[in-house]
């Protein structure tokens, strides 16, 4: 007979669940506007104010993603990388403050060189865009020359590096308090976690049909 109830993951859980409740209040506060934010969906952020709770998710891939970003990150903290490395950085639109947020998951200062962990279960012949538009704020942010994202799958492992191109964030920060694009991608309405609440979501179907 086993215990079906587990051992290992309700520990796994209870430590997702905090860094979640520690995070809740910011999730709701209307000045806090997260880098990912401004690289998909506008409208999930306008949404995600008022519905955080729906924004939990306890899945494998993402606990497996989480470990491989732990273990990447002891390795890269021993060559001069400083790891889960945060940004802060006020904007102003129309004479109203935000406070944009990241958090890259290695920089080397002295290199100035960014990069990011994705993990997935297959890879899509090239880097998602979304993923390289956030490599390129986060690059802009810190004034990096050199950023690099290092996709992870069971069956491979994939390197790119980039320059920095300049990205005039103000803009990108009021594209989404306007609320300009949903979706951002064709692919979002099918895999937003908002879909079954959110209006834009019933055109973007309807129009994938």
């Amino acid at each position: 007979m086993y215990d079906s109830i587990g051992y290992i993951l309700p520990l796994i859980y209870e430590d997702d669940i905090r860094e979640f409740n520690e995070k809740l209040n910011e999730l709701r506060d209307p000045s806090v506007i997260y880098v990912s934010d401004l690289v998909v969906c506008t409208h999930k952020w306008h949404l995600r104010r008022h519905y955080p709770e729906l924004t939990f998710r306890f899945e494998p891939q993402l606990v497996i993603g989480k470990i491989i970003h732990r273990g990447l990150a002891e390795l890269l903290k021993n060559r001069n990388f400083e790891i889960e490395f945060s940004l802060n950085r006020e904007v102003y639109v129309n004479s109203r403050k935000y406070v944009l947020k990241g958090r890259v998951d290695a920089y080397n200062r002295d290199e100035k060189v960014i990069v990011e962990f994705k993990y997935s279960r297959l890879f899509r012949e090239k880097p998602l865009e979304h993923h390289v538009m956030q490599l390129q704020l986060y690059m802009n942010m810190l004034d990096a020359d050199k950023g690099v994202l290092v996709y992870l799958t069971p069956n491979a492992m994939f390197e790119f590096s980039y320059s920095r191109l300049d990205y005039n964030i103000e803009n990108h920060v009021e594209e989404l308090i306007k609320d300009n694009y949903h979706p951002r991608w064709n692919w979002e309405c099918r895999l937003c976690i908002f879909r079954k609440i959110c209006s834009f979501s019933v055109s973007c179907s309807l129009h994938s049909r």
